[in-house]
């Protein structure tokens, strides 16, 4: 009895500690899968894209505010807009950006904002073009024992160009370690 007690204590705290190992680590990384919809004008000449997103993220949970620096690259394909189609965009971002989380039971929900540089490529086009741009959202982080955690969420982004400005939604599903 005593024996079947004790394995059960050791298997409480295999599953229980790598999770909180994983809540007091600082440095994060993570991967995601992102869907990039465009918005406005920019939402007649492009098909929603399909991409990934790599993420480097600062804070624990000891303080609601963290760090984390995002490079996300999308493919959208063209629309046909008045007999012509466009050819498609290769969508890049690199963005540095603010979390604000709380905490509510497991879950953990978000608020993210920051600026960032936005290369980009229609395909017609031998150069790659690069603006500025900003981007805001929300997000939630589900929590796995053993795995790290899973996050799911949807950013506004919008990109200042010299002559129009680029407007898109991207929704990412991922994992962060």
């Amino acid at each position: 009895m005593a024996l079947r007690h004790t394995r059960l204590y050791a298997l409480s705290i295999a599953l229980v500690i790598p999770g909180v190992v994983t809540a007091q680590r600082a440095v994060h990384i993570g991967a995601a899968a992102t869907a990039a919809t465009p918005v406005g004008e920019f939402s007649n000449a492009y098909a929603t894209g399909l991409g990934g997103l790599v993420t480097l993220a600062y804070g624990n949970d000891n303080f609601p505010i963290g760090l984390r620096i995002d490079v996300a690259n999308a493919r959208a394909q063209g629309r046909a807009v008045a007999g012509v189609k466009s050819d498609a965009i290769n969508l890049t971002s690199v963005s540095a950006n603010l979390i604000g989380t709380a905490a509510v039971a497991s879950l953990k929900p978000y608020l993210i904002g920051g600026a960032g540089w936005y290369p980009y490529r229609e395909t017609e086009d031998a150069k790659r073009k690069s603006h500025l741009g900003i981007n805001g959202g929300v997000g939630v982080t589900v929590p796995f024992p053993m795995l790290g955690a899973l996050f799911l969420e949807s950013r506004y982004h919008r990109i200042y160009g010299r002559t129009a400005t680029k407007r898109y939604v991207s929704t990412s599903l991922g994992i962060v370690l």
